[in-house]
C-alpha cells in the first residue's frame, strides 16, 4: 500500500520529459478559430460564450441598467466612482452610439492610464523603497511609474511595451523615455548589507528572470533554478540559458559595507538622446561664436598691450607652479583663486552625487574627513567638480570636458562670506556658499592625484597657478584666452564691449536628467553556469542563452553588441513581443479579460504550465490573442471589443437555476460582482468629499 502511494505521488510530481510540451494546450501553436454560430450581426465574444450557455441550458440576463453600466465602466478603466452628470448624461442619451461614447471618454481620461498602469505595476513588484531593514528608497523610481502610466494613455503597442523594457537601452532609436523603460530592471528587493554578496545578486537575478517569465510568458520557472521543474518540462539548463540574457546586467550590489552604490544603477541620459544633432548644433553654433569673440580680443589685446596702465589682475600672484609637479606646499588657506589647465587622454570615474573628494583629482587639498580641506576633480562622463569641507560643499559643472581638449579651469574662494566659485574657460559655471574658516587642514596641495597615490587623473595639467585673492570673472577671462591682464578702464571701450560679450556668452548645456535604468559594465557578458542547488559557490556546466524548449527552445542568432552593451536583452525581447510567440498575446488578453471580469479565461493568470489551470474558454482565449495581433497589439482596442460585448454589458442578476446550473458562472450567463479594491475605496471616498488629488506625474 505504502509503495502504491509513494509512486503515485512520484507520478504526479515528477515531469517527463518528453512531448508533454507539444501537445499541452498553451505550449501549441496560436492559430485564430472560426468564430462559431451563424448570426453575423452577434458580437463574436458571445458568439462563442454562447456554446457552453447552450450546454447548460441557461437563459443569459437582460442589459445592465444605463447607472449600472456607466458605473461599472468608470471603475473598470478609471479606478473612480462615475460623476453624477456622467451618469445622467448617459441616461439622458438615447443615441445608439452612446455606450461607444462612453467608452472612448473614459480611454481617453488621464486616469486610465492610472488605473492599468497599476494591474502592470502591481505585477512587477514596483515599489519606491527597496525593502529589508533601512528600506532606503528607490532614486526615481517613480519615473518608471509615470513610464508605465504614459504608455497605457498613449496605447503604446504592447510589443513595443515589451522592447522598452527589456531593452529601451539596445534599441536603435532608444531615447531618453525607453532608457526610463529599462527601470523595469531595478524594482526588486534590495538587501544593502547581504551576507553573501555573489548569492544576493544571483537572487536579484532570479527575481528578474522569474517576473519575466510569469508576467509576459504566464510561466514560472523559479524552481528551476536549484532543479529540473517537477512538473512542466523545464530542465535546469533551460533556467540558466534564460538566466544568461540578463547575466551582463550591473548588479545594485557589488562592494562589501551596508551601502549600494548608485552609479551601478543610476545614469545621467542627455533628453536628446534620440536626436542628439540638436545639442551637436547648439554645441557647434556657440563655439564659433566663441571662437570669433576670442580671436577679436587677441587681436584687440595686442594693439593695447603695451599701456602704460598697470596689469592690476597681475597683482596677487603668489605662485606659478611649473609643468610636472605633483606636490606643493600649501600656499593659501584664505581668500585665493587658483587656476589651471588640463586635458584627459582616459575616462575617469566618480560618483552619482559628484562630490569633489571622488573622482580624479586635478588639484587637491584633500584630507580624509569632515575637515578644512578644499579640492577640484574630474569625474565620469567629464564633470568637473569642486568644493570645500566643513561642511562639505560641492558644485559641478555640466559634463563632456573629458573631450581631449585643453580646457581652462579657475575655483575663487572668498573666506569672509564663504562663497566659492568654478570658472570653466572664462565662464562661471556653478557657485556655492561653504565654510568660513582657513583651508588648511592639508600641509600640502597636489596636482594630478586626490589622495598620495590615489584617484590619479589621466591626462595632462599645465600653467598652474596661485592668487591670495578672489579674480573678478573679467580678469579670469584674460587668464582663460592667454593673455596678459589689462586693467579694467574705460580707456578701451572697443576691447572692454568685445570682453562683455564674451562674458555674456554661455555654453548651451545639454538637458539631461537622472534615470534608474538597466546598465553593463561591458559589452562582453560574463560566461553563465549551471550553478548545483542554485549556489553560486558551486558552478557546474557553462551554458549559452537560449529560450526555453517548452516554448519551442532554439536560439537567439546572431547578437549584435551596442557600443555600452551585449546586445542579448534585446533579442530576448523581440523573441518575447514576436507575434508568433505562443504565450505572450495569449497571457496579455488574458489578464484584460481578468481585470473586467474579475477572473481570466486562464484562472491561473501567471502560470499557463501544468500547475495552472486550463482556460474555460480556449478557443476564446485563441481568438482573442489572434484578434490582439491583428489589431496592432493595441491594448484599448481589446478594451472595445470586451466592453462592446453583450457578456459585459449583463446585469449582475442571474436568471432562473443559472446559479446552480453554473455555480462558478463559467458561461457569463450574468455579469460577475466583484469587489473595489483598496486603492478604488480610498479613491472613492476622497472623490466624493472632493480631496482627491488627480495630479499626475513627479515624485
Amino acid at each position: 500500500m505504502k509503495q502504491a502511494v509513494a509512486l503515485t505521488i512520484l507520478a504526479c510530481t515528477t515531469c517527463v520529459f518528453g512531448n508533454n510540451d507539444e501537445t499541452w494546450w498553451s505550449c501549441i501553436a496560436l492559430e485564430k478559430p472560426a468564430v462559431p454560430g451563424s448570426n453575423m450581426d452577434e458580437h463574436p465574444i458571445d458568439r462563442f460564450l454562447a456554446i457552453e450557455m447552450e450546454s447548460l441550458g441557461l437563459t443569459p440576463s437582460n442589459e445592465a441598467d444605463a447607472r449600472t453600466l456607466v458605473r461599472r465602466a468608470t471603475y473598470d478603466l478609471t479606478g473612480l466612482p462615475a460623476s453624477l452628470e456622467s451618469i445622467k448624461d448617459f441616461e439622458d442619451d438615447d443615441d445608439a452610439t452612446a455606450w461607444n461614447a462612453c467608452i472612448e471618454r473614459l480611454l481617453e481620461s488621464e486616469q486610465y492610464g492610472v488605473k492599468w498602469g497599476r494591474h502592470w505595476l502591481d505585477l512587477v513588484r514596483w515599489a519606491e523603497t527597496n525593502s529589508f531593514e533601512r528600506d532606503s528608497r528607490k532614486p526615481a523610481a517613480w519615473r518608471y511609474r509615470d513610464w508605465v502610466i504614459d504608455a497605457f494613455n498613449s496605447d503604446m503597442p504592447y510589443d513595443r511595451f515589451i522592447l522598452e523594457q527589456l531593452a529601451g537601452d539596445e534599441l536603435p532609436d532608444r531615447s531618453l523615455s525607453s532608457m526610463i523603460a529599462t527601470g523595469y530592471y531595478r524594482l526588486g528587493i534590495w538587501d544593502d548589507e547581504p551576507t553573501d554578496i555573489p548569492l544576493a545578486q544571483y537572487d536579484d537575478l532570479d527575481g528578474i528572470l522569474d517576473t519575466t517569465s510569469r508576467v509576459m510568458l504566464g510561466m514560472s520557472m523559479g524552481c528551476a533554478r536549484c532543479h529540473d521543474h517537477k512538473k512542466d518540462p523545464i530542465p535546469q539548463v533551460d533556467y540558466y540559458r534564460m538566466l544568461a540574457f540578463f547575466h551582463g546586467i550591473t548588479p545594485y550590489k557589488s562592494t562589501p559595507g551596508n551601502s549600494i552604490q548608485e552609479i551601478d544603477f543610476l545614469k545621467t541620459v542627455p533628453n536628446n538622446l534620440d536626436n542628439p544633432d540638436i545639442d551637436l548644433h547648439r554645441e557647434q553654433a556657440w563655439n564659433e561664436e566663441r571662437t570669433r569673440l576670442a580671436n577679436s580680443i587677441i587681436e584687440s589685446h595686442a594693439g593695447i598691450v603695451n599701456s602704460p596702465a598697470p596689469p592690476v589682475e597681475r597683482n596677487g600672484l603668489i605662485l606659478a607652479l611649473e609643468d610636472g609637479s605633483r606636490e606643493i606646499e600649501t600656499p593659501v588657506a584664505d581668500d585665493f583663486t587658483v587656476e589651471f589647465q588640463f586635458k584627459t587622454t582616459e575616462e575617469c570615474p566618480g560618483d552619482h552625487h559628484r562630490n569633489w573628494w571622488t573622482g580624479s583629482g586635478l588639484i587637491s587639498a584633500e584630507v580624509p574627513g569632515i575637515v578644512n580641506d578644499w579640492g577640484i576633480t574630474l569625474q565620469g562622463n567629464g564633470y568637473i567638480v569642486a568644493g570645500t569641507g566643513n561642511p562639505e560643499r560641492s558644485i559641478s559643472s555640466a559634463g563632456g570636458y573629458n573631450d581631449g581638449r585643453w580646457h581652462h579651469v579657475a575655483f575663487a574662494r572668498d573666506r569672509e562670506s564663504g562663497i566659492f566659485t568654478l570658472y570653466i574657460d572664462g565662464e562661471p559655471v556653478a557657485s556655492e556658499t561653504g565654510s568660513q574658516e582657513p583651508l588648511d587642514a592639508s600641509p600640502v596641495v597636489l596636482v594630478g592625484e586626490l589622495l598620495p597615490g590615489r584617484n590619479v587623473f589621466k591626462g595632462a595639467i599645465r600653467d598652474v597657478r596661485f592668487w591670495d585673492r578672489v579674480l573678478p570673472h573679467r580678469g579670469i577671462v584674460d587668464l582663460a584666452l592667454g593673455l596678459s591682464p589689462l586693467p579694467s578702464a574705460p580707456g578701451y571701450p572697443e576691447y572692454e564691449v568685445l570682453v562683455e560679450k564674451f562674458m555674456e556668452l554661455h555654453r548651451p548645456v545639454p538637458l539631461t536628467t537622472d534615470v534608474l535604468c538597466v546598465m553593463e559594465p561591458d559589452t562582453t557578458p560574463p560566461e553563465t553556469r549551471v550553478l548545483d542547488r542554485g549556489n553560486p559557490a558551486a558552478q557546474l556546466e557553462v551554458v549559452e542563452v537560449g529560450f526555453p524548449g517548452m516554448l519551442g527552445g532554439g536560439e537567439p542568432g546572431s547578437i549584435k553588441p551596442t557600443d555600452e552593451s551585449s546586445g542579448r536583452r534585446l533579442a530576448l525581447a523581440r523573441w518575447i513581443s514576436d507575434p508568433n510567440n505562443i504565450r505572450t498575446s495569449r497571457v496579455l488578453v488574458n489578464r484584460i479579460w481578468q481585470h473586467h471580469f474579475g477572473t481570466g479565461l486562464v484562472p491561473t493568470p501567471n502560470d499557463f504550465g501544468m500547475l495552472g489551470l486550463p482556460p474555460t474558454h480556449p478557443a476564446l482565449l485563441d481568438w482573442l490573442a489572434c484578434e490582439f495581433i491583428e489589431r496592432g497589439m493595441s491594448i484599448k482596442e481589446m478594451h472595445r471589443l470586451i466592453m462592446t460585448s453583450k457578456a459585459y454589458r449583463r446585469s449582475g442578476s442571474p436568471v432562473g437555476d443559472a446559479r446552480s446550473r453554473d455555480p462558478l458562472n463559467i458561461a457569463l450567463s450574468w455579469y460577475p460582482m466583484q469587489r473595489l479594491t483598496a486603492e478604488e475605496l480610498r479613491d472613492s471616498l476622497l472623490a466624493v468629499n472632493g480631496t482627491l488629488n488627480l495630479e499626475l506625474g513627479g515624485p
